[in-house]
């Protein structure tokens, strides 16, 4: 409403000056001065007149010309507040980066600090999608480069574990993946939820409908067979057991890779479990 008085008054002075500079030079009153003296009226008339025929200027469209003003001005405002949204989204995603660089490097707060929980969870979940990618991409990386470390799970499970619940639609199966790999690989080893978080990769995958990631299955029935309270005694496992973990190994070794892992006993955990149960790789 403002700007729309301001706008007005704008015209209409403008318009009586030039008429008033017109009229004393020369001291007349011609078609011009009455068609400036008209112009400046017209702000207050659109309201009242659709349209006005002005000597010299023409026929002015009122409804046409407050449609154009009112469509410049909404352009503007949306256009300013879309600037102003971006300018905060890049401060949101620059925080979120330099809390996750701490994570990553020896670069901690000055009480030798990493961040806590929910200061991981709050940025992560302001952040744009573009940069929880990249915070997943880097702290996958960081977690093969620091290994089966209790510093990597102790960086790095918050990460994970954020990412996983703010991905409200259950649409990335690869956050539940990297933190099973962290709970099943760091000690101190806690395969039953590492088991939990892959069997929620699985089925965010196969939902889904994506192919591949047989190194879930692999995994989870590592876990299992570590979890086996009859594995531990040295004994066969129950019936239901045994099949649930052959199922995730021939699952797993539909890849060649695995197959191979498996053929080469390069998981003694795999080879004690075959043949506890009267199984062999062939039978994979």
């Amino acid at each position: 409403m403002n700007d729309s008085k301001n706008l007005r008054l704008t015209v209409s002075i403008f318009s009586l000056s030039v008429a008033g500079i017109h009229l004393l030079t020369p001291l007349k009153i011609d078609h011009i001065t009455l068609g400036l003296i008209v112009l400046a009226f017209v702000p207050w008339l659109a309201p009242l007149v659709k349209s006005l025929e002005v000597p010299g200027l023409g026929k002015i469209d009122f409804q046409d010309i407050k449609d154009k003003a009112e469509t410049a001005l909404k352009t503007s405002e949306e256009n300013r507040k879309r600037i102003e949204a971006n300018e905060e989204q890049n401060r949101i995603d620059a925080r979120a980066l330099a809390l996750l660089e701490k994570l990553i490097s020896n670069n901690v707060a000055q009480d030798g600090s990493l961040p806590s929980e929910q200061q991981i969870k709050d940025a992560l979940g302001a952040a744009s999608p573009m940069v929880k990618v990249l915070a997943f991409a880097k702290a996958r990386q960081f977690r093969k480069d620091l290994g089966s470390s209790a510093d990597a799970r102790e960086r790095l499970a918050p990460v994970f574990e954020a990412l996983a619940e703010i991905d409200a639609g259950d649409n990335y199966h690869r956050n539940h993946a990297q933190l099973a790999y962290l709970l099943k690989d760091t000690p101190p080893e806690d395969y039953a939820r590492a088991a939990s978080e892959l069997s929620k990769a699985i089925e965010i995958r196969d939902r889904s409908g994506q192919s591949g990631y047989f190194l879930y299955e692999f995994n989870r029935a590592i876990c299992n067979i570590a979890l086996d309270q009859d594995f531990q005694a040295h004994r066969k496992s129950s019936s239901l057991l045994k099949k649930t973990i052959l199922a995730d190994l021939c699952k797993a070794c539909q890849h060649h890779r695995l197959k191979e892992s498996v053929l080469e006993e390069r998981d003694h955990r795999i080879s004690k479990w075959l043949k506890l149960n009267d199984l062999s790789p062939k039978d994979l």
